[in-house]
């Protein structure tokens, strides 16, 4: 084959792998690594994407490939670092990461696995400090503002934290985790509105947003009013199905809006049975129908 289709044969498999083509792209990398086993972009390539395909320890193989061919190769070492993180193995990913750093210290995509794997090992400071670092470097870095922000809540520096959040809000607008997390801490200082115009965004812009979903109707819910709280809750556990926790606010709400038969329902689905029925009176002449529901635990094994 002429030198110019094999070149044609890496360039094919990148279209097919940005394009999200794995599939197509997967055979090309392989015959073309077949053909130049000396080329450690095609490694990293395969190996990143392999990766990406739910086969971690074979794209850690590939992407050390490449490494051993070009050391020095800042890029390569990070994204050894990303897959050691995801991996569950922050230890060696940092070691990949401070190796990446030495040879490029403005790195921000580094700097920021090193803020995810600090925090992984609950290293509250140093992860903070990560995520500083790689928004110096790169001022404009949304999901380093919102990972900064969420450690901020951690240390109860709403404030502060509602600033991240908004600066993460102004380089991506459609953030949706961005802004149900901006929702939450405006709720937990006060200020009501905004907060539910921010979680209202969230799930405008991104609907299965699942986190998104739950937070608003979690708020709803707070606020009694419950027939959109419902809707959210459904909408939440039609993404993810059987979540007991969701299924027991879903019935709550549910019991809120007034429609009992099914909140009834809900909750026995979820193990719960009645165990006593009350008529309260709410004035002018009118009653109420509730019930009391409990749930048997489990015993210990003796």
């Amino acid at each position: 084959m002429a030198e110019s289709s094999i070149d044609q044969l890496l360039e094919t498999a990148k279209e097919h792998h940005k394009a999200g083509r794995r599939a197509e792209a997967e055979p090309l990398y392989r015959r073309y690594l077949a053909m130049k086993p000396g080329s450690a972009e095609a490694a990293h390539l395969l190996g990143y994407m392999t990766f990406e395909m739910g086969k971690g320890e074979a794209g850690l193989e590939l992407i050390r490939r490449a490494i051993a061919l070009e050391p020095d190769n800042a890029q390569y070492l990070c994204n050894l670092g990303a897959v050691q993180a995801h991996l569950m193995r922050h230890e060696e990913a940092l070691e990949s990461l401070r190796k990446a750093l030495a040879i490029r210290p403005d790195f921000p995509e580094a700097w920021f696995n090193v803020g995810t794997s600090q925090f992984a090992r609950q290293k509250i400071p140093e992860s903070m400090e990560a995520f500083r670092k790689a928004i110096a470097c790169r001022p404009n870095y949304p999901d380093a503002y919102n990972n900064l922000a969420n450690l901020l809540v951690i240390e109860g520096r709403l404030e502060e934290a509602i600033a991240a959040y908004q600066q993460a809000l102004i380089g991506r607008p459609d953030f949706a985790v961005a802004a149900s997390n901006l929702g939450n801490t405006l709720r937990k200082v006060g200020r009501l509105e905004e907060a539910i115009s921010w979680l209202r965004k969230s799930v405008a812009v991104e609907p299965e947003y699942r986190d998104g979903c739950k937070n608003l109707a979690f708020f709803l819910r707070e606020r009694g009013q419950w027939t959109e709280a419902v809707a959210m809750y459904r909408r939440a556990l039609y993404l993810h199905n059987g979540d007991t926790e969701l299924e027991a606010l879903l019935a709550d709400s549910l019991r809120g809006a007034g429609e009992l038969d099914e909140a009834i329902a809900t909750y026995q689905r979820n193990g719960f049975v009645i165990t006593d029925s009350v008529v309260m009176d709410i004035g002018g002449g009118f009653v109420m129908d509730d019930f009391v529901m409990a749930k048997e635990l489990a015993k210990a094994s003796e």
